[in-house]
């Protein structure tokens, strides 16, 4: 029986300072990714590639037709070992863009003082 499976995108959030260095010698810097609770479900239970987060109509084939990576032998190594848990966003991303505007704001404004002293006091 097939389980239903929905498309897995990646959102590269930031640098991790680690590289992956291919068979070929090409070196990429390796981003964090950040994935939606259903999609992380999806790969940990083999519905998805961990490598290049292709869709399977079945949990752990021998390897991902799309990059080749060997998911029945080493997704579950791969997940364990970089899985970094469940991060719950406690804003908006309306709230978060509103805070960075007014970050922006403050590291901008040039410093004086604030305070207006009338002359002959």
């Amino acid at each position: 029986m097939s389980r239903p499976f929905t498309s897995i995108t990646q959102d590269a959030k930031e640098d991790t300072g680690m590289f992956v260095q291919f068979a070929d010698g090409r070196v990429f810097r390796e981003p964090l990714i950040v994935l939606e609770g259903e999609k992380a479900e999806q790969i940990r239970q083999g519905y998805a590639c961990i490598w290049c987060f292709e869709p399977f109509e079945t949990a752990f084939p021998r390897e991902c037709p799309v990059c080749t990576f060997p998911v029945a032998e080493m997704q579950t190594k791969l997940f364990a070992r970089f899985y970094m848990g469940i991060q719950v966003p406690l804003t908006s991303l309306e709230e978060k863009l509103a805070m960075m505007d007014e970050q922006d704001a403050r590291d901008t404004h040039v410093k004086g003082s604030s305070i207006s002293v009338p002359r002959g006091i």
